[in-house]
């Protein structure tokens, strides 16, 4: 897959075109690769005992079912006794295993949540699902596609459009020099990589179907022809209509399951678009925080502050009078 990509000139074959046309030729050229060398995998019945990792604990479940097959057969006592011995120390390993599991998993909630909250979902009594929802005229919609057009309804009716006409005028607060003014952001491939090398590889993908884990996979082939594409379509003021498209998830909030306004839209984007708004955003926040554009009272959405850090000034200016 790495020598694929590694084969093309992407100089070339993205020479004179749009930031859409460039994307849809790598687009293209990401799906070759995923059809050549992706194999696909039988998805069987999912295993709810995640936890038996531990060759220890498969062996001794095992070991117990081959003596039960034993007892059933010769019906002896002593046969009886092996299987009880196994039986024990079967239910032992399996707890020792799934006790490591759940510490694994909650020392790792940091880096991994996914697996977290998807363990602590299985152990559910009611298990999380949409639907069936009620309808404008009150009836029951069970049907997947109804379900989904009466979602996209209630979304469509709460979504704010903000009235751009009507704008504050901000005070000037930068003092720099006209050459330290915020210029044309310039992408290069070693920008891209290390974006990359910064994503989960769990992360779902967006409607394009690219996974953060491909992207981690090819980050030294693909870095380059998105700096094209990023850098193309900053010059253009243009979008490739793909990014601008999600897969919209419903999430439950709480109260019935049957009313609309009781689940909130995620939306999952594209992976490629969050990448350039990641750059984008840094290089904004650089900008504000080297030129003190940002108050000192803001906490939110800057490095190594938050509600935390937000909560012990108030603290402090409270204590001090």
């Amino acid at each position: 897959m790495r020598e694929y990509l590694a084969k093309i000139d992407w100089n070339n074959t993205l020479k004179n075109k749009t930031a859409t046309e460039c994307w849809n030729i790598l687009k293209s050229e990401i799906d070759c690769v995923v059809d050549k060398f992706v194999p696909l995998k039988k998805q069987g019945k999912r295993s709810k005992k995640k936890h038996l990792s531990k060759e220890e604990a498969i062996r001794k479940i095992k070991y117990k079912q081959m003596m039960w097959k034993t007892y059933r057969h010769t019906g002896s006592e002593e046969d009886y006794s092996i299987y009880k011995e196994a039986l024990n120390q079967a239910t032992a390993e399996i707890r020792n295993s799934k006790r490591s599991y759940e510490q694994k998993i909650a020392f790792n909630i940091k880096h991994d949540s996914k697996s977290f909250y998807a363990y602590v979902r299985s152990k559910q009594k009611v298990q999380d699902k949409v639907g069936p929802l009620e309808g404008s005229d009150g009836n029951i919609i069970t049907e997947g596609f109804l379900m989904a057009e009466n979602l996209n309804e209630y979304f469509s009716s709460v979504f704010t459009r903000e009235d751009i006409s009507i704008l504050p005028v901000l005070e000037t607060k930068f003092e720099g020099r006209e050459f330290d003014y915020l210029g044309q952001l310039i992408v290069t491939p070693t920008m891209v990589a290390m974006k990359i090398r910064d994503m989960k590889d769990n992360k779902s993908p967006g409607v394009d179907g690219i996974p953060p884990k491909l992207l981690l996979e090819i980050v030294e082939q693909i870095s380059i022809p998105l700096a094209t594409v990023f850098n193309l379509s900053l010059e253009e003021g243009i979008v490739p209509l793909e990014w601008k498209e999600a897969n919209i998830i419903p999430l439950f909030k709480k109260g019935s399951r049957n009313k609309s306004e009781n689940y909130r839209p995620v939306s999952l984007t594209s992976v490629i678009c969050n990448l350039l708004e990641r750059l984008i955003k840094d290089h904004l926040v650089d900008f504000l925080v080297k030129n003190k554009l940002i108050n000192p009272s803001q906490h939110g959405f800057l490095k190594a502050r938050s509600c935390l850090t937000n909560m012990l000034c108030f603290l402090k200016m409270s204590q001090s009078g």
